[in-house]
């Protein structure tokens, strides 16, 4: 993930593990997870759902780690994030 000055295209900050202590791709040489929702942005948190059932809550301005919670499902459809909760659908049953 990836935050950019929409003027410029400079990135500002990108969610790597040493960085922020979120891995939120795979490719070669890296094992993590993947973002399978689009973030969602509230309050200058971003908000992200992965195909590992974990939710992540990153500072918009740095992309530092707020918080995570593990779910065990895939994440699936958008988040909503509303009355300061988070809401995700996820694959699976319970």
């Amino acid at each position: 993930m990836y935050a950019l000055d929409a003027n410029s295209g400079t990135v500002l900050w990108h969610a790597l593990r040493a960085e922020t202590g979120v891995l939120l791709w795979r490719f070669t040489g890296y094992s993590g997870v993947f973002a399978t929702v689009s973030p969602v942005v509230v309050n200058g948190v971003v908000y992200v759902g992965t195909d590992a059932g974990i939710i992540y809550a990153l500072r918009a301005h740095d992309g530092s780690l707020l918080w995570s919670h593990t779910n065990g499902r895939s994440a699936l459809g958008p988040l909503i994030v509303t009355d300061g909760t988070v809401q995700v659908s996820t694959q699976g049953n319970n």
